[in-house]
């Protein structure tokens, strides 16, 4: 391999995306999967603990996913990125690990409005 530094405008188009070309294809496939198959349980178990590569659920996380949070990854220069179908998604993610927990405002129903985010971040 070559010590040649790979340009900004390469890595957007490949970053990530060596392990996601399935079976030849050019670009990463869209994965429309919902469920993911394990030989066992034991396999299912331990991809769920996230001891084992691999996906369980496609509105979690799914090989298109994946190839799209590793180019993020590798041109922000980042140990690890997340992503989320929703912006109200990233805020609750964010909201949650800040806390520790989701007790404080998941109480009822999932309206979110100003008086819910201010009293997490009040516990903060």
């Amino acid at each position: 391999m070559s010590d040649q530094k790979i340009s900004k405008g390469t890595q957007c188009i490949w970053a990530g995306e060596s392990s996601s070309l399935m079976q030849g294809a050019t670009q990463v496939p869209v994965v429309h999967s919902v469920g993911f198959g394990y030989k066992d349980v034991d396999e299912w178990q331990q991809v769920a603990l996230g001891k084992k590569p691999g996906h369980i659920y496609g509105r979690n996380t799914n090989p298109t996913v994946h190839a799209f949070e590793q180019k993020v990854r590798q041109l922000e220069n980042a140990e690890g990125v997340t992503s989320a179908s929703t912006g109200m998604g990233i805020i609750s993610s964010t909201l949650f690990a800040l806390t520790g927990s989701t007790s404080g405002f998941c109480q009822g129903h999932l309206w979110w409005n100003k008086c819910a985010i201010r009293g997490v971040f009040a516990k903060v």
